[in-house]
């Protein structure tokens, strides 16, 4: 626009430096012909001027017009515009087709840092005797967290293990007992072989003197057959008394059996409360279950701590992140896929993980109260599904992120 600008103001310049019509007829008037011809070359002159003048009338013609009307802008020209319009079109167009066919990332800004966090909470009561840690300090698995006053539970398992030797000396007896009735059983059946030896024999002779009494008269007297008679009747009853001896030994094993068992089980008790009463000192002793940093603690020294009551949480070393996708990007989205991470507290620093897992249902489904869309009026929402995301643990370690933080994921999907 100024160059046309500038090229009007040239060409009106031109124009007012030209002399008129009126001024070139007096120059012509002023020429006599006696001059013209007392100067031949300068007649020559005046008529190439009179020519010349004649050739410059229609270019002065041919110039107003041009002072009337200007050239116009080419901001003022609709193909300019026409050519703006379709520009900007083709690049619209363009970034369409990136984002919908060719995008190498499936993004979101709906997800967060999550950890697993872990409240620790004392198993017993007692008085707090030492605090080992204090807020936002890294610790390792097995680390001193809490010790809580040992004496009572020194003392239970003082009287527990007391308990387990007496039980275990019951149970040494019970098995001498036992024995003792089975050299019982031993001895009872050795005399009773012998007695039923005894009746054995007084049978026989009995049943030959009655013989000989029968076949020979005088042989063999009545008294020699009565004695028979009363030796083998009092070595029969013998054998039964031996018998006896013997199921009563019998019973006396299986009695002492009995009570082995029961001293047995005693030692079992015994073992479980000595067992019972170390893990309650153990308890006494927290320890940190695995790495991570501690937040939240409310414990000091010579506080009374209560059973099942936390007195710190631990955020594990590992953390994630739960991204909220539309369900309509999980078509780009697979397990195992590198993912580029920016949290918002450190935006220079590009943090990396993977897609672990990513759940099987919308957020919403699993709510207290999921929605019911069984009414008349209904508009299609589209629905957000839970995607977990690990992050290198290595790079965690130079920032201090937590639970929480908002972070945008970045799903490589080619």
């Amino acid at each position: 626009m100024d160059a046309v600008t500038d090229r009007e103001a040239e060409e009106e310049a031109t124009l007012k430096e030209r002399p008129s019509k009126k001024e070139r007829a007096e120059t012509r008037g002023e020429t006599s012909p006696n001059a013209r011809r007392d100067a031949p070359g300068e007649g020559a002159q005046a008529e190439g001027d009179e020519a010349h003048d004649a050739s410059d009338e229609p270019a002065e013609a041919s110039s107003e017009p041009s002072r009337a009307k200007p050239r116009k802008s080419i901001f003022k020209r609709p193909i300019f515009w026409i050519f703006i319009l379709l520009l900007l079109l083709g690049i619209a167009a363009a970034v369409y087709y990136y984002i919908t066919q060719i995008r190498p990332y499936a993004t979101t800004d709906d997800a967060f840092i999550g950890a697993d966090v872990v409240q620790i909470a004392p198993q017993v009561s007692g008085a707090v005797t030492e605090v080992a840690v204090e807020n936002n300090s890294h610790v390792k698995k097995g680390d001193l967290l809490v010790r809580i006053d040992q004496s009572s539970a020194q003392a239970n398992v003082a009287t527990a293990e007391a308990g387990l030797a007496e039980a275990k000396a019951q149970a040494e007896e019970a098995r001498v007992s036992i024995e003792q009735a089975r050299n019982q059983v031993s001895e009872s059946e050795a005399s009773l072989d012998a007695l039923q030896a005894t009746a054995q024999n007084d049978r026989d002779t009995l049943n030959r003197d009655q013989r000989l009494s029968k076949a020979a008269s005088g042989a063999i007297t009545q008294k020699q057959v009565d004695d028979a008679k009363a030796a083998a009747r009092a070595a029969t009853a013998q054998a039964e008394a031996g018998s006896r001896s013997v199921a009563t030994a019998k019973t006396a094993v299986k009695v002492a059996q009995a009570k082995a068992q029961s001293a047995e089980a005693a030692v079992e008790t015994a073992k479980s409360k000595v067992e019972t009463a170390n893990i309650t000192l153990n308890h006494t002793t927290i320890e940190a279950p695995m790495d991570g940093q501690i937040v939240q603690k409310n414990v000091n020294t010579g506080s009374f701590a209560t059973q099942g009551q936390p007195m710190m949480a631990l955020v594990p070393d590992q953390l994630y992140v739960t991204a909220n996708y539309k369900e309509t990007q999980l078509s780009d989205i697979e397990i195992g896929r590198p993912v580029d991470l920016h949290i918002d507290a450190y935006p220079d620093k590009t943090f990396h993980g993977k897609v672990v897992s990513i759940q099987h249902g919308a957020g919403q489904a699993f709510q207290l109260l999921p929605p019911q869309n069984a009414t008349g009026n209904f508009v299609k929402v589209v629905q957000r599904v839970p995607v977990r995301i690990s992050i290198d643990k290595d790079e965690l370690q130079q920032f201090p992120i937590g639970p929480g933080m908002s972070v945008v994921p970045s799903v490589h999907t080619q």
